[in-house]
């Protein structure tokens, strides 16, 4: 029978007497030891071991107890279960029932199996008292290797097993995985055995020790640390995880072992530039720190960031990735919050700096246009008063005109002062419809004059506040009814798209503006050509509304050219 294992399978014969040395020993175990490790322990079946719980708080591997035909996965423990008899057949562990037959074979029976597969890649260790059962068990696997605790708790067991030149080594415990790592990757074949000295036979495997030593301790360290770890091989599949991690984001160690961390951790909002980083990376085996959006079990998303470092053995051979992965989301939302009060600090601050201006603008507006109709009534009520009535009628005109015009002047301020509040929400509205029924308001009056107006809408639908958006239009064509010239009045709007932007051109064949003057014309009370229906705020109140939506408002014009008004709001 073919052995198929491409790792070491090592099989640890203990008792119940033995369970603090074996503590020991994986307490040394690395999770890169790349082995698979079987424990026989020989118990009845009324009798309760203590052997998984104690494991569980010296090993950082994952611990089975064995089921029939279970599967070998290396960097795995697996644990025999009461009066069952264990057997190895080169890729799985078969249980078997053995009736009648004494408990002291249990461990004779699985390294005789172990013995049946002339592989390098197999050790025994024995862990037991004195007896045949564990003698005849390493004398099978002499060519595989064996392994017995201090001689001085055991010393009959390992004196009969050295006659019987069944072990080629003996050591300490606690140096027995640093041991075994050195022999199979030089692809020998021992059996060890402890003394009271671990000083006789350590110094030829000083630097392997040396070099253990400091790969064991990562899992040590990551089962400490409340940070989430992952341990991977070269190909970036995991072959550790720690607590933190389950903790953090609900996976089970054993459902992620062999897996790709990004296969089952990112999602929809994870970065594609820090994936393409951290790749790169991997790739060239170099070191980076990230912090990227991940997905835990139940897909609800965290940030993290990670810090991820190559390994390499003793020969600076790579064999995989150690990454330390720290929670910060709670960071995150923290500089989301703080950058969303920032934008609207900045907001409010422009619009208190863009109110101060209007109000600078309304004082000058106040202390000069004002002034004009208010004088002109007292004016008339002083000449009335020295007047005999022929010139009643006149100077009474003459009042209802300027107290008309300071009506006019006061309503155009409301208007203004009203197109930078917003007394409705953003709407999506069809445009064809929003912009005819501004047409249907003026269509009266552009028939009387002979006027035609052309609208060439290329987008269905857009986001804006319907009726200040109505007002932008009807401005934009009330001015060129105002400002026409003596050929008939054409008005155009065309409608497209520019990349992000949605852009209006409201074109005429009017009498055109000075290209001088277009810096001006959007202030409030700012009129280029005098008109008696004009109060100088339309086109400002074109500029408010559409700086309301997020954009912005130019001209192209000539005189005696007409004129080209481009509005440009983002697409929502």
């Amino acid at each position: 029978m073919r052995d198929v294992l491409d790792f070491p399978m090592i099989g640890i014969g203990a008792s119940t007497v033995v369970i603090k040395p074996l503590g020991y020993f994986f307490k040394k175990v690395s999770v890169t030891s790349d082995s698979a490790y079987v424990v026989i322990q020989k118990l009845a079946t009324n009798h309760k071991s203590l052997m998984l719980e104690f494991l569980k708080q010296d090993s950082v591997l994952p611990i089975h107890i064995i089921k029939d035909k279970m599967q070998i996965q290396k960097n795995h423990i697996y644990l025999n279960p009461p009066q069952k008899y264990v057997e190895f057949n080169g890729n799985c562990i078969k249980l078997m029932q053995k009736k009648g037959h004494k408990l002291s074979i249990l461990i004779h029976t699985f390294f005789e199996s172990l013995a049946k597969f002339k592989n390098e890649q197999i050790a025994g260790i024995t862990l037991s008292g004195t007896d045949s059962d564990v003698s005849k068990g390493i004398e099978y696997i002499k060519d595989k290797g064996g392994l017995a605790p201090d001689s001085k708790r055991f010393d009959g067991m390992a004196k009969k097993s050295i006659q019987n030149e069944a072990i080629d080594q003996v050591c300490p415990v606690h140096e027995m995985p640093a041991r075994l790592k050195a022999f199979f990757k030089n692809k020998k074949t021992h059996q060890i055995k402890t003394q009271d000295s671990a000083e006789q036979s350590a110094r030829d495997v000083t630097k392997s020790i040396k070099n253990a030593y400091e790969l064991m301790h990562l899992p040590l360290i990551a089962k400490q640390t409340t940070n989430s770890v992952l341990i991977t091989d070269t190909q970036g599949r995991i072959t550790f995880a720690n607590e933190a991690f389950v903790k953090l984001t609900g996976y089970q160690a054993d459902e992620v072992l062999g897996k790709i961390p990004g296969e089952f951790l990112q999602g929809e909002d994870t970065s594609l530039e820090t994936i393409a980083e951290m790749r790169a990376a991997l790739a060239e085996q170099k070191a980076f720190n990230v912090d990227i959006i991940n997905y835990d079990k139940n897909n609800q998303k965290y940030w993290i960031h990670i810090h991820c470092e190559p390994m390499y053995d003793e020969e600076q051979k790579h064999i995989g990735f150690f990454s330390i992965q720290y929670d910060i989301t709670r960071k995150k939302e923290d500089e989301e919050r703080i950058e969303t009060l920032t934008r609207l600090l900045q907001s409010r601050n422009q619009k208190l700096t863009d109110l101060n201006k209007s109000l600078e603008e309304f004082a000058y507006v106040a202390s000069h246009d004002l002034k004009a109709p208010i004088q002109n009534i007292i004016g008339m009520v002083d000449l009335m008063k020295h007047d005999e009535d022929e010139n009643y009628i006149q100077y009474m005109n003459m009042i209802q005109e300027s107290a008309n015009n300071m009506k006019q002047l006061i309503d155009s301020l409301l208007e203004y002062s009203r197109s930078g509040t917003l007394n409705e929400s953003l709407a999506k509205v069809d445009l064809q419809e929003l912009l005819q029924d501004v047409h249907h308001i003026y269509k009266s009056q552009l028939d009387e004059i002979n006027a035609r107006l052309d609208l060439n809408i290329e987008v269905e639908y857009v986001v804006v506040y319907p009726i200040l958006f109505k007002r932008l239009f009807s401005n934009l064509i009330s001015n060129a009814i105002k400002y026409r010239s003596q050929i008939p009045l054409e008005i155009t709007i065309n409608c497209y798209k520019v990349e992000d932007q949605i852009r209006f051109e409201v074109i005429d064949n009017g009498i055109g503006i000075d290209a001088k003057m277009h810096d001006t014309i959007f202030k409030i009370f700012k009129t280029v050509n005098p008109n008696p229906n004009s109060t100088g705020i339309g086109l400002s109140v074109c500029k408010k509304i559409t700086e309301l939506h997020h954009g912005q408002i130019w001209i192209e014009s000539e005189l005696e050219d007409g004129s080209r008004f481009y509005i440009e709001i983002p697409e929502l």
